[in-house]
């Protein structure tokens, strides 16, 4: 199957299993959306550190790992290409 489980790793260095069979992980901004086939969309604050299709995992980073930046939500616009003279 494509289910995967979901790890938050913290600041402290330990993990906890977050979700099993999930099936899409959307990041927006700072906020992970965990999508399952038969539960509710979760919602957490933190950042995708790894996606390992092998073994079916996602790893979260938590929002107090230190050395993370959090980036703004992404846009769907894209810039305007500047022309050279």
């Amino acid at each position: 199957m494509c289910e995967s489980t979901i790890w938050l790793r913290h600041a402290d260095g330990r993990t906890e299993k977050i979700a099993d069979d999930i099936l899409l992980v959307r990041q927006e901004g700072p906020a992970v959306i965990l999508y399952g086939l038969l539960v509710e969309p979760i919602h957490l604050t933190g950042m995708i550190q790894e996606i390992d299709s092998l073994k079916h995992t996602v790893t979260l980073l938590a929002p107090e790992v230190p050395d993370v930046e959090f980036l703004s939500p992404l846009t769907s616009e894209i810039p305007e290409k500047k022309r050279s003279p």
